[in-house]
């Protein structure tokens, strides 16, 4: 396949220094390797910078204050200047063929804006979780720069919601987001994570973005 577009990977991370380098190892495997990989601190108080010395140049580094996930997401966004935009969380990792199969499939099919995919859950024993299911967020995503200027950014005043609430924003947009039917994000579930903790919060939210898409729909 030509390579005729270009790519940055970014990983927003907070307080996750054990782990992120698993997740920018994936990146580093893919049959199509980014052009860039930037990692987003979210104003950690532990050393993400030390802990990813080892990659040198191959990593870029910026730092904001701890504003939540959706907001460092949104920092990559605005940092982005490539064709591409994949996002991977700091605790996940990819299989090696997740971005050359979502770019090789949004080059034949120019209509479609993004990608996500199917993720295996593992369980924090190292076992896995459960069957492959289809992984609607922004942390397993590939999608086109330009569809975020299209559809615009992910509400940073949502922190549970906010993936969902973009995808169907997308879908009012007019944008297709596919779904690879294959199993090429790594979920490790985790104790204590921020949707475990705060799952009824979690549920709030997206009720509340289901509520507003469907009223919506009927004010049409």
């Amino acid at each position: 396949m030509t390579r005729e577009t270009t790519i940055l990977a970014a990983i927003p991370v907070f307080d996750n220094a054990a782990e992120l380098p698993r997740a920018i190892e994936s990146l580093l495997a893919q049959t199509m390797l980014p052009d860039r990989i930037l990692v987003v601190d979210d104003g950690s108080s532990e050393d993400i910078r030390a802990a990813i010395a080892r990659f040198g140049s191959k990593v870029e580094y910026v730092r904001q204050d701890n504003a939540g996930p959706v907001t460092a997401r949104n920092r990559a966004i605005g940092l982005c200047n490539e064709t591409y935009l994949t996002m991977l969380d700091s605790d996940d990792e990819f299989h090696p063929e997740r971005i050359e199969t979502a770019i090789t499939h949004m080059q034949a099919n120019p209509a479609v804006g993004g990608t996500v995919c199917l993720a295996q859950n593992v369980s924090p024993d190292g076992l896995p979780s459960g069957q492959p299911v289809p992984a609607f967020t922004l942390g397993a995503s590939v999608i086109r720069r330009a569809t975020y200027d299209k559809v615009g950014l992910p509400d940073a005043q949502m922190q549970h919601g906010a993936a969902l609430e973009w995808f169907l924003r997308a879908r009012k947009a007019g944008v297709e987001i596919a779904i690879d039917e294959k199993p090429l994000l790594i979920r490790h579930l985790k104790r204590g994570s921020l949707s475990q903790r705060n799952i009824g919060q979690s549920h709030l939210e997206h009720l509340a973005v289901v509520r507003k898409w469907l009223a919506d729909k009927r004010g049409e």
